[in-house]
């Protein structure tokens, strides 16, 4: 009996020492990705980075803890909740630091607050801030990485970023002082022959952009949607992509020679990769992706407990009230018409700045009902950081915005025109003249300019929706105020719907 377990034993740790020998020269890493995050730091309507934090914490820890994990973000982060308008987007600095992210890559709705702001929080970052097609005047020489090798558990991991190669489709004014955008593309052939003189074991490209692009953004002109696919097949060198920007999640797939992955925005969760590594044969033997959902995950201690004050501080001011709506501010139905809200902003901007017309829509499915409207619902109705700009137009310039706007089929993405009445007809073109506000005349092409207010958004054409005011606006000399969208609705809603009050009837509604 005992030559019998002898034999079992010996057998046993001979397969032991088989195993071993295989797996000798097999490491394992993880790769950590969350992206578009939005500032989603409450946790009421979205998992929150506290849930989140919980399970990166976890994934982190499975793994076998840092020296096993490369943990990133691809970036849209500081901006994207009321509590980021009150720190614009500090507390997301701590968070970082507090959960030990490795890399950092800048998204577009990062430069929100303006280009200062931003160096600001890249200056407190402890990650690595990796961006190859971004120069940004005053950020300290070597803070921004095209990219960068990291080592762990034996492996050396060269990790390349990318920002969103159309920022100027969105941003303007103060969100670009300084920005200097170099062609992705060029940039990529340029590194990729110095990352792998560096003899990297894994090569991974890490940006704020989606699988797929709207052909709208491209500079051809085409209808065809832009693919990652089509640029990373002349980098086949590049093993994982980790992908942002469109909210559109990815548990894996394979595009081009890559793997894709891209994790769940606002807070949702992270995707996780899996990489077994052979370091004798010099390759990757295994590589799977999943995606590790926040939802019901419980908070993560420290970070509420970092959280915390912010948390208090927008539940203070949140509840300021603002103005008395006897009438619900609804979102645009459908595109081609105004409704009482976009002519409520329209009002407000032209009251801030003077102008004698204005071109917004809605910006959010949000409704707010009748009664006491807070801070905290003003922000809903208007959650970008969109800063006013007024530039002079000519009535023919006027009636050519005005047509592209009723191209625009998006309800969302229309923007109403305020201060000027006109007749459309068919085929989306004006018939007959434009009369100004108050005034029984034609404005015609003989006479004086218009002073034009809308934001900086729709002035860099919306991401590529509106090239006609784009390319009118390229023209002119505009003036970018320091005044944002929000806080000139609410200073018309508080002036004209006070508290006090329980309605005043507004003229021409």
């Amino acid at each position: 009996m005992w030559k019998h377990d002898l034999l079992k034993s010996l057998f046993a740790a001979l397969l032991l020492c088989a195993a071993l020998f295989c797996s000798a020269g097999t490491v394992k890493l993880t790769v950590i990705q969350t992206t578009d995050i939005h500032a989603q730091t409450d946790g009421r309507r979205t998992p929150g980075i506290a849930r989140l934090a919980s399970v990166i914490k976890a994934e982190r820890t499975a793994a076998g803890g840092r020296d096993h994990v490369l943990l990133i973000d691809c970036g849209d982060l500081f901006q994207g909740s009321y509590q980021a308008t009150l720190d614009h987007g500090g507390s997301l600095v701590h968070y970082l630091n507090l959960l030990s992210y490795d890399a950092f890559i800048p998204g577009n709705h990062d430069f929100d607050f303006g280009t200062s702001e931003l160096v600001k929080h890249l200056n407190g970052i402890q990650a690595a801030v990796l961006a190859l097609n971004l120069n940004l005047k005053g950020a300290p020489p070597g803070r921004i990485l095209k990219w960068k090798m990291f080592e762990k558990n034996t492996l050396k991991i060269a990790v390349a970023g990318m920002t969103s190669p159309y920022l100027f489709s969105w941003l303007s004014g103060i969100q670009t002082a300084g920005l200097e955008l170099t062609d992705y593309q060029e940039a990529l052939a340029e590194i990729i022959p110095e990352i792998m003189e560096a003899k990297p074991d894994i090569v991974i490209l890490a940006m704020h952009s989606g699988e797929f692009m709207p052909a709208r953004l491209g500079s051809s002109g085409g209808k065809k949607r832009m693919s990652a696919g089509a640029f990373l097949r002349k980098y086949p060198q590049i093993d994982l992509v980790l992908g942002g920007h469109s909210h559109q999640e990815g548990a894996g797939k394979q595009v081009a020679s890559s793997w894709y992955i891209q994790a769940p925005a606002l807070s949702g969760g992270a995707a996780v990769a899996e990489i077994l590594y052979d370091k004798k044969k010099r390759r990757i033997v295994s590589l799977k992706s999943r995606i590790a959902y926040a939802a019901d995950a419980e908070p993560d201690a420290e970070t509420a407990e970092m959280l915390e004050p912010l948390l208090e501080q927008s539940r203070r001011k949140g509840t300021r009230r603002i103005a008395r709506m006897a009438f619900p501010l609804e979102p645009l139905k459908k595109s081609g018409a105004g409704n009482r809200l976009s002519r409520i902003f329209g009002r407000a901007m032209m009251r801030e700045t003077g102008a004698e017309i204005a071109l917004h829509g809605t910006l959010s499915s949000y409704c707010a009902s009748p009664g006491i409207l807070y801070a905290s619902q003003v922000y809903l109705l208007a959650p970008y950081e969109n800063l006013l700009c007024t530039l002079e137009i000519s009535p023919a310039e006027c009636r050519a915005i005005i047509e592209e706007q009723y191209a625009e089929k998006r309800s969302g993405s229309f923007q109403a025109v305020t201060g000027v009445s006109f007749k459309m007809g068919k085929g989306g073109k004006i018939r007959g003249g434009l009369f100004l506000d108050g005034e029984t005349e034609e404005w015609n092409d003989g006479a004086r300019p218009v002073k034009l207010v809308l934001s900086g958004y729709t002035l860099a054409g919306a991401g590529g929706r509106f090239p006609v005011l784009k390319a009118i606006g390229e023209k002119k000399k505009v003036d970018f105020l320091s005044l944002d969208v929000r806080s000139a609705l609410e200073k018309y809603l508080a002036a004209e719907y006070p508290c006090s009050q329980t309605w005043k009837p507004e003229k021409g509604d």
